[in-house]
């Protein structure tokens, strides 16, 4: 037995039209899928970039997992902004609809990622850009956000039919699955595979003595090396700091090709607390207690050797790859949205 409101429901959402707002609004939700596909990455790709940069703002140090909390500080800034300010503004000039804001938004998310692939490229070519500049891309995402995420919500609930809005939510909020997913689908696809447990060579020993010695000296991985020798096949020895507490030594192997599964590599980790706690209240006080060392004897550093693993886009090439894929979905979405035809239903 079905409730009446139930299958009242049901009802509505195998209508006519109720099938035909589904089929117009998923396309939609896809493209905003590969919004969250890169917003996302403040949790995870961005804070490791952070790590490399210089965080100090004001004569504080701040940690890279911080630097997220700029977000909803400018979300309470930027929403009151548009909303009585930048929309009444812009609309004396163009009409702006629902779906022209969304396409602003994810044109802003083009430059947003962009900001953050330049900002990459200088920590590939072993300088320490200011975190400002990650500050910026926070500045353009949030506002796509807001252009995005937002509207969306609003744009949705007016074109489901009125028993379909809460199911019609839930579609939208797939979206962030789905990017999410996307995301994972992508590292899993450019993910190197790993042969083996044992690349150790005479070569990589030299450049493995001056990282210790680095670290020794500076309680930190070095950004570059100076002088890295060739391997036994001829080719330059690579140096490549992942993030504060991983760096990479690669040699190209038999094939000659870097970022393949003959690459010789050298995983270099720093100790567990200093990767995770260094800077945070909790270090401060276990080296109080005497549980950590603030200047430790000697090093801390684990070396792995394997063949193969490692991703085939890293680096500045990692964001410029998600810059181009928003900016083909940016694109794509103008068609769609001038072919759209609105339909809204309000409730009683």
């Amino acid at each position: 037995h079905v409730p009446a409101e139930g299958s009242a429901f049901f009802k509505e959402i195998f209508s006519r039209d109720g099938i035909r707002t589904i089929l117009k609004l998923i396309p939609l939700y896809l493209f905003v899928a590969i919004f969250w596909c890169l917003f996302d990455q403040t949790a995870t790709t961005l804070v490791f970039q952070a790590e490399k940069m210089d965080r100090s703002i004001f004569g504080i140090e701040v940690l890279p997992s911080q630097i997220q909390a700029f977000n909803p500080f400018l979300i309470l800034i930027l929403i009151p902004l548009f909303t009585y300010a930048i929309y009444p503004f812009v609309g004396k000039f163009i009409q702006l609809t629902a779906l022209r804001k969304i396409g602003f938004g994810l044109f802003l998310m083009v430059l947003s990622f962009a900001v953050i692939a330049w900002a990459q490229e200088a920590i590939d070519r072993g300088e320490t850009p200011h975190v400002i500049w990650q500050l910026l891309a926070y500045v353009i995402f949030t506002t796509a956000e807001i252009l995005i995420s937002i509207v969306c919500l609003e744009f949705s609930y007016t074109q489901a039919m009125p028993r379909m809005k809460s199911f019609i939510m839930a579609l939208f909020l797939a979206s962030v699955f789905v990017g999410n997913g996307l995301t994972g689908l992508i590292n899993d696809y450019i993910r190197i595979p790993e042969k083996s447990a044992d690349s150790s060579s005479e070569e990589f020993k030299n450049p493995s003595e001056q990282i210790v010695a680095y670290y020794d000296t500076h309680h930190s991985l070095p950004n570059t090396l100076e002088e890295l020798p060739k391997d036994s096949f001829g080719k330059d020895l690579k140096y490549q700091l992942l993030h504060a507490g991983k760096s990479r030594l690669a040699g190209a192997g038999p094939d000659g090709i870097f970022k393949t599964e003959d690459d010789f590599n050298t995983i270099i980790t720093t100790s567990e607390a200093e990767t995770l706690e260094e800077g945070t209240w909790l270090y401060k006080e276990k080296v109080k207690k005497g549980l950590i060392k603030e200047s430790p004897d000697e090093s801390k550093l684990t070396f792995t050797h394997t063949i193969g693993g490692g991703t085939q886009l890293e680096g500045a090439s990692y964001f410029w790859f998600f810059t181009k894929l928003m900016l083909v979905t940016a694109i794509l979405f103008i068609p769609y949205s001038l072919l759209y035809r609105e339909k809204s239903h309000l409730q009683s």
